[in-house]
């Protein structure tokens, strides 16, 4: 799922051609970084996304236990390709609840590392 302010669709179609194509190759885990390789709209020069957990949905509507399996639920949150450097330097945690971003402003200014 994704949450964004614009009403440009290219961000939950791109989502989809992300799951399309790769849902056999990636396992969507959490602080995983997805490279679209090019800009996903042309509102914004953002080119991927960080998979980590739901800010829309509490915890306990994130799981659905099935039969044989049990389904997790994660958000894309769009970023900056330069970003993964600064998740890989800082952590994921740090990155998403510590550094005082808005993933939902796809006009944000990219994360600037070292921070003065």
């Amino acid at each position: 799922m994704i949450s964004v302010r614009s009403m440009d669709h290219a961000w939950t179609w791109c989502i989809g051609e992300i799951v399309r194509n790769y849902r056999q190759e990636i396992d969507f885990s959490f602080g995983t970084v997805l490279h679209f390789g090019q800009q996903i709209s042309d509102e914004s020069p953002m080119t991927s996304f960080l998979i980590f957990t739901s800010t829309l949905l509490d915890a306990d509507e994130q799981r659905t236990a099935l039969s044989e399996w049990t389904i997790k639920l994660s958000q894309l949150y769009p970023i900056y390709q330069q970003e993964a450097a600064v998740i890989d330097e800082v952590g994921v945690e740090r990155f998403f609840w510590g550094l005082g971003i808005d993933f939902d402003d796809v006009r944000r200014p990219p994360v600037k590392w070292p921070q003065p």
